[in-house]
C-alpha cells in the first residue's frame, strides 16, 4: 500500500481519510486489474492449445456473458443487504476457485463449467468495491474527489494490467505450459479476496424487504421505473457491443489471419495496457479543463473510428497494430471517465444493486452479441463484425452527446 500512499501524498491530491479509502479501493482494482489481464492473455491461448475451434471459443465467451446476467442481478442486491466489502472479497474467492478449476481442464465441457464458476466470482466482485468506495467518499464528504481521482486510477489500474500482460508473456514464452499462468492467477485471487476480507469497515445499501428475494423483485420494478437508470442501460448495452466484438476477435484475427506469434500477444498487451494507462492520466489532468462526459465523447469517437482502420489494414500487421492502439486509447478514454459521472445517476441506497442490474442485462446483451458475433465469422467475416462494432459505437457516442450529456450537465 506504501507506494500508492507516496504516490498520491505527493500530488497533494487526498486528505488522510481519503487516502484510507482510495488507498484500499486502489489495492483491490489494481489486484484484480493485474489478475484479469494476466487471464486474458492466456485463455484464448489455452483453449486453442486444446484444439477447441473458434466457434467454440466464442462460444464458451458468449455463455460466460450469459452466466454473468444470471449472477449479477442477486449479487447486486446481495452487496447492499450483506455488504459490499463482503460481496467483493466472497467474489474474489470464488473467481479465484473458478480460475484454478479452468486452468487444470483439458475437455470443453470443463472449461464450459468453470467458466460459469468464475462468472459468479466476477458478478459478485463487480460493481461492489465501487460502490463501498463511492460511499465512503459520500460520509466524509468528498464526493467530488472521484471526478478526479477515478481517471487518475484508471491510470494505475492500466500500469497493473500492463504488468500483469507482462507476467503472462514471461510465463507464456519461458513455460510453454499456458496452465501456469491462469493458475496463479486463481491463486492471487484468493490472496487478493483474503486481503479484502481483513482490514476496513463495510457499508451498505437500504433494504425494503427483510426477505432477499422479495427485495429483489421490488429493486427491478424500481429500476425499470427510473428514468435515469433505462438511460445509463441504454449506454451500457450500446457501449458493450464494440467492446465485446473487439475483445473476442482482435486476438483471433492476429494469431490465425495475421500470423502473430504467442508470446508477441503478451507484449502488443502490455503496451495497450500503457496506453490505456496514459489515457486515464492524461484524463485525470483534462478533468481540470473539461468534464469527465466530454472526455466520454471523444472516446466513444475514437473507438468507432478505429474499427474502420482496422479493417482497411488488410493484412498489414503494423497497421493492424496501430489500428489496436488507437482502440485502446479511445477505450481507455470511456472506461476511466465513465466510472466517475456514472456514480451521479445512481442513488446511494441501491449503488450495487442498479450498477448490478445494468451489468446484468448488459451481460444477456452480450451474450447475444457473441451468438451474433459466431455466426457472422462462420457466415462472412470478422472484418464485417467490425464494421458493425463501428456502427454501434457511432451511435454511443451519439446517444452520449443528445441523450446523457444534458442529464448530466444539469447534476453538475
Amino acid at each position: 500500500m506504501n507506494w500508492l500512499y507516496i504516490l498520491f501524498d505527493e500530488k497533494g491530491i487526498l486528505s488522510k481519510m481519503e487516502k484510507k479509502y482510495s488507498l484500499f479501493y486502489a489495492n483491490i482494482i489494481c489486484g484484480y486489474s493485474l489478475i484479469d489481464t494476466m487471464y486474458g492473455a492466456s485463455y484464448i491461448l489455452l483453449m486453442a492449445s486444446l484444439g477447441i475451434s473458434d466457434a467454440q471459443i466464442t462460444f464458451i465467451l458468449s455463455f460466460a456473458s450469459f452466466f454473468l446476467f444470471i449472477f449479477d442481478l442477486p449479487s447486486g442486491n446481495f452487496a447492499d443487504i450483506y455488504g459490499r466489502k463482503k460481496a467483493t472479497a466472497l467474489g474474489l474467492l470464488i473467481w479465484g476457485i473458478g480460475l484454478i478449476g479452468f486452468s487444470l481442464s483439458k475437455i470443453y465441457s470443463l472449461l464450459f463449467i468453470f467458466s460459469g464458476v468464475s462468472a459468479l466470482g466476477v458478478a459478485l466482485y463487480s460493481g461492489s468495491p465501487q460502490a463501498w468506495y463511492v460511499d465512503k467518499l459520500k460520509e466524509i464528504n468528498k464526493l467530488d474527489y472521484k471526478n478526479k481521482i477515478l481517471p487518475f486510477l484508471g491510470g494505475v489500474v492500466s500500469i497493473f494490467s500492463a504488468i500483469g500482460a507482462l507476467l503472462a508473456s514471461f510465463i507464456n514464452s519461458y513455460s510453454k505450459n499456458l496452465t501456469i499462468s491462469i493458475f496463479l492467477c486463481g491463486v492471487f485471487a484468493i490472496i487478493l479476496g483474503i486481503f479484502v476480507s481483513l482490514l476496513y469497515e463495510d457499508n451498505y445499501g437500504v433494504s425494503k424487504s427483510n426477505n432477499f428475494f422479495t427485495e429483489m423483485i421490488v429493486t427491478v420494478i424500481e429500476f425499470i421505473n427510473d428514468k435515469s437508470m433505462n438511460t445509463l442501460l441504454v449506454y451500457n448495452l450500446l457501449k458493450g457491443a464494440p467492446f465485446t466484438i473487439f475483445l473476442l476477435t482482435w486476438q483471433i484475427h492476429a494469431i490465425k489471419t495475421l500470423n502473430y506469434d504467442v508470446s508477441i500477444i503478451g507484449i502488443m498487451m502490455v503496451i495497450f495496457m500503457l496506453i490505456q494507462s496514459f489515457s486515464g492520466f492524461l484524463s485525470s489532468k483534462l478533468v481540470e479543463r473539461t468534464t469527465n462526459i466530454n472526455i466520454t465523447i471523444v472516446g466513444a469517437l475514437m473507438v468507432a473510428i478505429s474499427f474502420v482502420l482496422m479493417v482497411l489494414a488488410g493484412d498489414y500487421k503494423l497497421f493492424y497494430f496501430l489500428a489496436l492502439i488507437l482502440i485502446e486509447f479511445g477505450l481507455g478514454l470511456v472506461f476511466s471517465n465513465t466510472g466517475a459521472w456514472i456514480q451521479d445517476l445512481i442513488p446511494s441506497d441501491k449503488r450495487s444493486t442498479y450498477y448490478s442490474t445494468i451489468t446484468a442485462t448488459n451481460s444477456l446483451f452480450n451474450f447475444f452479441t457473441g451468438m451474433g458475433l459466431t455466426l457472422i465469422i462462420k457466415l462472412f467475416s470478422i472484418k464485417l463484425a467490425w464494421m458493425i462494432a463501428s456502427f454501434i459505437q457511432l451511435i454511443c457516442m451519439l446517444y452520449l452527446l443528445r441523450r446523457i450529456k444534458p442529464i448530466i450537465d444539469k447534476v453538475e
